[in-house]
Formats: structure tokens, sequence, C-alpha cells
């Protein structure tokens, strides 16, 4: 009687603990967790997979060779402007540089070899009147041939006073002639000296050869004193005239 009593009560004290535990079923927790780590074995698996397909295709595209065009390298050379020729001076020897002089005609006119005097480079032609009248008698003279009355020209020369130049009342001019007929009449000013001026006109001509002058001319048969320099003289052709 006495030992069941015991059997009964270690019975009952184990009865609780047995109760909390469920019989017959599986370990649930334990197999998850397996599943898992699988899973992530799997996952980790596929990552490499892709690193290395990554990689081969990094190994593949170092690879490959990209066609770069090379440009040419172009050279530019500027086309050179032309360089039109200068006019023709229809005057020969018209800075009285050349040897020949036999070209002009000289009346009371001098060439005169003075670089310090000479607009360029060293002659000139010299008007000098010293206490004389001056009416015209004072020119230098050129032929000049195979002219076109069609044809407009333009007379240009360079211009200085020198010395002390004396007028007293006169009014005395430079004129430049084709015969007979003045194309231009220059007044003579004796308020700027040893400067040279230059000078221009455009004219027509009457035939086809005429004799030019440039001569000294004043208005009345006073006394003059005068030097005065002409250099550089040209005429050129500048193109049709307007009818």
């Amino acid at each position: 009687m006495r030992w069941i009593s015991v059997c009964t009560i270690i019975g009952a004290a184990l009865l609780p603990a047995v109760s909390a535990r469920p019989l017959c079923h599986p370990d649930q927790t334990t197999t998850t967790l397996a599943a898992t780590t699988e899973a992530s074995s799997t996952i980790s698996a596929d990552s490499t997979s892709t690193t290395e397909t990554s990689t081969a295709t990094t190994e593949a595209s170092s690879t490959v060779s990209i066609y770069t065009p090379t440009t040419p390298e172009i050279t530019y050379t500027p086309t050179p402007t032309p360089v039109e020729p200068a006019p023709e001076n229809l005057i020969l020897n018209g800075d009285f540089e050349g040897d020949d002089l036999s070209v002009w005609s000289v009346r009371t006119v001098d060439i005169v070899d003075d670089a310090e005097k000479a607009h360029s480079p060293v002659h000139y032609a010299r008007y000098f009147i010293n206490n004389e009248k001056a009416v015209g008698g004072n020119q230098l003279n050129q032929t000049i041939n195979g002219l076109d009355t069609t044809r407009l020209y333009r007379l240009t020369f360079s211009s200085a006073v020198f010395g002390s130049p004396d007028l007293g009342d006169e009014t005395c001019a430079l004129e430049a002639l084709q015969e007979d007929l003045v194309i231009k009449s220059i007044p003579v000013d004796t308020s700027v000296v040893g400067q040279y001026t230059s000078y221009e006109t455009d004219f027509t001509v009457d035939d086809e050869d005429i004799v030019f002058t440039l001569r000294l001319r004043c208005t009345s048969n006073s006394y003059i004193t005068i030097d005065i320099a002409v250099d550089d003289i040209v005429i050129n052709d500048i193109g049709l005239a307007r009818i």
C-alpha cells in the first residue's frame, strides 16, 4: 500500500512536464532552419554565378577593338591677293631721275640735282625768278602721243616754295595746259615755305597727240622774286570719260 503511493506521487509530479511537450509531432523549428540555410546557400550560389557571368562579360568587353576614324589634318593656304600693276605714267621721266632729260623741253626752267629740296629722290624742276617779270615764259613742256579722246586722264604733281618769296601785289599761279588750253591753275601760296603740296586734276583730250605744259604765270608785269620746285609729274589713264 505504501509503494503504490510513492509511484503515484512520482507520476503526478512528472505529468505536467510531459503534457507541456506534445507527443508524436516532429520538430518543425529545426526543419525550418535547415530549409532556410539551404535557401541561403542557393542564393549565395546564384550570386556567385552572377558575379562570374559579369566577370566573363567584362573580360569579353575588354577584348573588343573600337574603330575611331582618323580625320586628316587640313592645312589652309590662303590664296594671295593679286597685286594690280601700277597705272602707266604717260609722262616720261616725270621725276627727272632718268638720264634722258631730252624728253623735256625747258624754257627758263632748270632741272636741279638737290636732295634737300627734291620731293623724291634728288632731282626736281626749278622755276626761279629773281626780281623779274613772270608772264608765262617760264615753262616745262613734253609731247604725249597715242591718247584717246574717249578716256579720262588724271594729272598729279608736287610743288613747294623755297627761299624768301616776294610777289608784291602780284597774283601768280602754276598753270597746266594741253596745247593752249589751261586744264588746271594753282595759285602760288607763299605763306608756306619749304613744304611740298600735291595737286591733281582730271581732264579729257581733244587730240591723240598733245603738248603738255606746266608754266608759271603772274597777272601783271610787276617784278617778283620766287623760287618754286616742281617734282613727280604723272598723267594716268583712269577710265572712260563721262559723256
